[in-house]
């Protein structure tokens, strides 16, 4: 997640008068499946294995669950966003410092913008001659109707730039323009915000603030956005690569846009595959995957032995924990007791050989509160707690997880010996990604789900979409809390810009998540990912969903 800086550079930003920026596709499948993948019907595979000299063929693996739908309004996973990133532009992008510990906005469907003295008016001025996909004009109108129907759209993401801007929040028109959108000509928009927002440029750069095309969406019911053609296999956008196919569970690929407006990209095609973490680790050895993104940190020292990789290790900004159903856990003494009842300076050490660090209970990039309770382990006093709540001992614990994460299947066995020994009978369910998201809605069939990964630790707002107090559906949502004082916290950090009183926002918040005992963070791991050396112009930034952003500019080396 963010570093706190964002808000400083939210202000900065704020200051500024004017910013400036700076062929047939393959047919088939990645080179190969590992042994234990997920099977498809078999097609012909691309020229040759990854490794192997192919300088058109990229294969990525990216250690994440996937929603397939390709409408950015419905981005739910880190993996959906990997893939809009490939297709989609946004008005801004960021671009990291070198060394990981801040970043700044740049340029991209955007080439300049400027902010209005009052921070609330912000003129975006377009790049010219923006195609989309299907060779139609990009104009600002696309962005006019992105902007205006945003929160009309059946959303799973709940945190919008869009909500910002004056009008938007009460637009019942799918195809009315809100109140404070203001085209000036087609290459020139303005937004004002009905508030200021500490918080904004970041919320313009990333994953819900993706544009996208008025002349194919417009005749379409914003609440159908998750069932139309272009959501489920035909997705149109600006971006440097076009939508080929999905194989479920298996891979997702892509075809250079030879039309990108900031150039076509070296590498012709791109097949993001689906992997567990072992089945990543073996091709990476085999030569089978060219790149390979957030690996399990205990396997670094088995892939510097492979001479043909480069191995790249970041401090992690994901979250590992429990996220309670709040349906079924309804006592907080058996929540603390969960809390309290796991060894997780233990499993890091020996799951992830201490590539990590343990949390205490509060999410990653939100300060702890000053009469913080933090959740260390503590068997006794997790025992004492679940013998005091209501719980009923004869019934099992219902813990559902995606087995796909790297190392879950060794320290979920702990889990549930040190739950065990505090009374709970735990079932473990564990589950491919595609089952896990279906079993994520299934609500009455799961008492705990585990969190792995995510961006929380980037910043504060990160955690903001997890506390959508009104929010019902997906049916997951019903699972959370619903103590809206929390949700109306971060909505009062946006709106204020001294960095001292907004981190004591965030403290306060901090302290109502730690009441309520709802999502837990026990640790959270380092970030390992690794690339064939002759694989040039990636960076892994802390927010390792990022790693794609520049693709275009990467290049394969024979």
């Amino acid at each position: 997640m963010r570093t706190r800086g964002l808000a400083m550079l939210t202000v900065a930003v704020l200051a500024f008068s004017a910013c400036q920026a700076a062929t047939p596709s393959a047919s088939g499948p990645p080179a190969s499946v590992a042994p234990g993948a997920s099977a498809a019907a078999p097609s012909t595979a691309p020229s040759a294995a990854a490794g192997g000299g192919v300088t058109d063929t990229l294969q990525v693996h990216w250690l994440g669950d996937l929603t397939a739908i390709w409408h950015p309004a419905s981005q739910e996973t880190f993996s959906q966003g990997v893939a809009f990133q490939l297709m989609f532009d946004k008005l801004l992008e960021r671009e990291w410092a070198a060394d990981g510990s801040s970043w700044k906005p740049v340029a991209d469907l955007a080439d300049t913008w400027e902010v209005s003295p009052d921070g609330l008016t912000w003129t975006f001025h377009l790049h010219p001659g923006v195609k989309w996909h299907d060779g139609e004009a990009f104009t600002a109108n696309d962005v006019a109707f992105t902007v205006s129907r945003a929160l009309l759209n059946t959303a799973r993401n709940t945190q919008n730039a869009w909500a910002a801007v004056v009008g938007v929040k009460e637009n019942t028109d799918p195809n009315g323009i809100a109140s404070g959108v203001k085209v000036i000509d087609d290459n020139t928009i303005s937004l004002t915000l009905d508030a200021p927002n500490a918080d904004f440029v970041s919320d313009l750069t990333d994953l819900p603030a993706f544009i996208v095309p008025q002349h194919i969406l417009k005749d379409t019911d914003p609440k159908a956005v998750e069932t139309i053609e272009f959501s489920t296999t035909k997705p149109i956008g600006t971006g440097p690569y076009k939508f080929i196919k999905y194989e479920t569970d298996q891979y997702t690929q892509f075809e250079a846009n030879p039309d990108y407006f900031q150039g076509p990209a070296k590498i012709k095609n791109i097949f993001v595959k689906r992997l567990l973490g072992d089945q990543a680790i073996a091709q990476l050895e085999a030569g089978d995957l060219d790149l390979s993104i957030r690996l399990n940190p205990a396997e670094q020292a088995r892939l510097e032995k492979v001479p043909t990789l480069d191995v790249l290790s970041t401090s992690g900004v994901g979250t590992y924990g429990p996220y309670m159903n709040l349906l079924t856990l309804t006592d907080v003494k058996t929540r603390q007791a969960i809390a309290m009842a796991v060894d997780a300076q233990g499993i890091i050490d020996s799951v992830y050989k201490g590539a990590g660090h343990i949390n205490r209970g509060v999410l990653p990039g939100m300060p702890a509160a000053d009469d913080q309770e933090f959740f260390d382990f503590d068997p006794a006093k997790a025992k004492q707690l679940l013998d005091e709540s209501s719980w009923d001992k004869s019934k099992p614990l219902r813990i559902v997880f995606d087995k796909s994460f790297a190392g879950v299947e060794q320290w979920t066995p702990i889990m549930q010996q040190n739950l065990e020994d505090i009374g709970f009978k735990v079932e473990l369910i564990g589950l491919e990604t595609t089952a896990a998201i279906e079993m994520y809605d299934k609500i009455d069939q799961f008492d705990v789900t585990i969190a792995q990964g995510g961006a929380q630790g980037v910043s504060p707002f990160a955690s903001q979409i997890y506390f959508a107090c009104k929010q019902t559906e997906p049916a997951h949502y019903k699972t959370y809390s619903r103590n809206c004082a929390i949700d109306e916290g971060f909505v009062a950090a946006r709106k204020e810009l001294d960095p001292v009183k907004q981190t004591e926002i965030f403290k306060s918040i901090s302290k109502l998540i730690n009441d309520e005992v709802e999502k837990v963070s026990w640790w959270t791991t380092n970030a390992l990912s690794a690339k064939v050396k002759r694989l040039d112009g990636v960076t892994i930034p802390p927010d390792t969903r990022e790693f794609i952003t520049g693709v275009q500019n990467w290049t394969l080396n024979p």
